[in-house]
C-alpha cells in the first residue's frame, strides 16, 4: 500500500493500480485496497468505477467516519449532494465529534447554492474547530454571496492569519475588495497571491482586469 500510496500523490493512477495488483495477499475485503483503487479511478476521472470502489469500501467498513467522508466527497464532485448529504448524515451519527463532517456538509449546501445552510453548518465546522482555515473560509465566501461584505472580510483575514501561504485566500479577498472598488487594497492583495506562487492564473488575470480599471494596461 505505501508504493501505492507514493503514486496517487504523483497523480499516477496507472502505477498506483499496477501497485496494487501486485501487492500478495492483498485482500478483496480490506478496505484501504479499494479506497486507493477508487481515487485511481479519481485521478484518470473514471466516474462509474471510482464511485463503485468507494462504496465496496464503505461496504466493508459501514461506520468508519473518515471512509464516509471520503465517499461523501465523491459523489460531491460527481454533483449528487443528496446522495452526498445522506452519507454525510451517517458519518454526523458515527462521529458527531468531528469537524470535517459539518464543513463537508457545507460544501454540499453551497454546490447547492443554499448560502444560509452552507453557513450555518460552517458554522458548526469552526465550533468543534475554531481554527479550521477552510470553515472560516468558506463562511467567508458564503456571506460574499449574501453581500454581508464586511463580516466576510473578517472571516476571510482570519483564515489568511491561520494559513498565509494558500494564494486562493489573498486572491479571493482580493476579489471582494474589488466588488467594492477598493482597488489599491484589491491589487496589493493579488500581488500577495502571486507572492505565494507566481504561475497563480487567478491572480494573474484579477490583477490584469484591476490594473485596466485603473487605466494602467501597459502593466496589464
Amino acid at each position: 500500500l505505501p508504493l501505492a500510496d507514493a503514486c496517487l500523490q504523483q497523480r499516477d493512477f496507472r502505477a498506483a493500480r499496477e501497485a496494487l495488483s501486485s501487492i500478495e495477499g492483498i485482500s478483496q475485503k480490506n478496505p484501504d485496497y479499494h479506497l486507493r483503487l477508487a481515487e485511481s479511478f479519481l485521478l484518470s476521472n473514471e466516474k462509474e468505477q471510482a464511485l463503485a470502489e468507494i462504496d465496496r469500501a464503505v461496504a466493508l467498513s459501514p461506520d468508519n467516519p473518515l471512509c464516509l467522508l471520503r465517499q461523501a466527497r465523491y459523489y460531491q464532485k460527481y454533483g449528487d449532494q443528496s446522495k452526498a448529504l445522506d452519507i454525510l448524515a451517517k458519518a454526523a451519527h458515527v462521529a458527531p465529534e468531528l469537524p470535517d463532517i459539518p464543513y463537508s456538509i457545507a460544501v454540499s449546501y453551497f454546490i447547492a447554492d443554499d448560502f444560509d445552510l452552507a453557513l450555518q453548518y460552517a458554522g458548526e465546522a469552526v465550533h468543534l474547530d475554531p481554527e479550521d482555515d477552510s470553515a472560516l473560509f468558506l463562511r467567508g465566501i458564503c456571506l460574499f454571496a449574501k453581500n454581508r461584505l464586511g463580516e466576510a472580510e473578517q472571516l476571510l483575514d482570519q483564515a489568511i492569519r491561520l494559513k498565509p501561504r494558500i494564494p486562493f485566500y489573498p486572491c479571493f479577498e482580493g476579489m471582494l475588495f474589488a466588488s467594492e472598488s477598493r482597488n489599491a487594497d484589491a491589487e496589493q492583495r493579488f500581488r500577495v497571491a502571486l507572492e505565494i506562487d507566481p504561475d497563480y492564473a487567478l491572480a494573474h488575470y484579477q490583477l490584469g482586469q484591476i490594473l485596466e480599471r485603473n487605466g494602467r494596461f501597459p502593466e496589464a
